[in-house]
C-alpha cells in the first residue's frame, strides 16, 4: 500500500496526466500531417482517435513503467477517473462497421451505437491494447498505428508509420517521466 506521500503524489500525477490529455483534445494539439485531411474519417472524429490513443498510451505506459504494482494502480485510478469526470455524460456519434487487415487476419470493428464517450474510450483502449499483442516484423506499435489509421479511415503506409513512431516516442517519455518520479524512498 502506498503512503500518503506517495498517494498525494499518484494523485497529483493521475489528474495533471487527465489535464494533459483533456488540454490536448481541446485544442486539438496532436501530431498535424501524419493523417492526411482528405481521408474518409472527418476531422472530429480523427481527433477524437487521437485523445483515445493518447489516454491509452498513457494507461500502457504506466504499466510499462510500474508493472502490475499498487503504485500503477494508485495512478491509473486517479487518471481514469479524472477523465470520466472530465467526460462526463458527453455522447459520441454512430459509427459505422470497419474492415481491414491487420497481423495478416481480417479484422472488424462492429458498428458503434451512440454511447457515452468514456464508453468508447474503454472500446478504444481494448483495441489498441489487442493491436499492440498482436506481433509484428516492424515492431509492436505498427500494428497500433495500422489500427489507429484505419479507424480513421486510411491505411496509408506513411500515416501508419507515422502513428507508430509517435506511439513508441509517446511511450518512451511517459515510462521515463513516471520512473524519474520519486517521493523520500518511494517511487510512484
Amino acid at each position: 500500500m502506498l503512503d500518503s506521500s506517495g498517494g498525494r503524489l499518484a494523485e497529483e500525477v493521475g489528474v495533471t496526466l487527465c489535464e494533459c490529455v483533456s488540454k490536448s483534445y481541446e485544442e486539438q494539439a496532436y501530431p498535424r500531417g501524419i493523417i492526411s485531411d482528405d481521408t474518409a474519417g472527418s476531422r472530429e472524429s480523427i481527433m477524437a482517435e487521437w485523445f483515445y490513443l493518447d489516454a491509452f498510451l498513457i494507461d500502457y505506459s504506466a504499466f510499462q513503467a510500474l508493472g502490475n504494482t499498487p503504485k500503477k494502480a494508485a495512478l491509473l485510478d486517479v487518471f481514469w477517473i479524472s477523465i470520466r469526470r472530465w467526460l462526463g455524460e458527453k455522447e459520441v456519434t454512430a459509427l459505422p462497421e470497419r474492415v481491414w487487415l491487420i497481423g495478416g487476419k481480417l479484422q472488424t470493428i462492429e458498428a458503434e451505437p451512440i454511447e457515452t464517450a468514456f464508453l468508447r474510450l474503454r472500446r478504444r483502449a481494448a483495441i489498441y491494447m489487442e493491436a499492440l499483442k498482436t506481433p509484428h516484423q516492424y515492431g509492436p506499435n505498427y500494428n497500433v498505428g495500422l489500427t489507429f489509421a484505419c479507424l480513421c479511415g486510411t491505411t496509408d503506409i506513411a500515416s501508419v508509420l507515422g502513428v507508430a513512431e509517435f506511439c513508441a516516442e509517446k511511450q518512451t517519455g511517459l515510462v521515463r517521466m513516471l520512473n524519474s518520479l520519486q517521493v523520500g524512498d518511494l517511487e510512484i
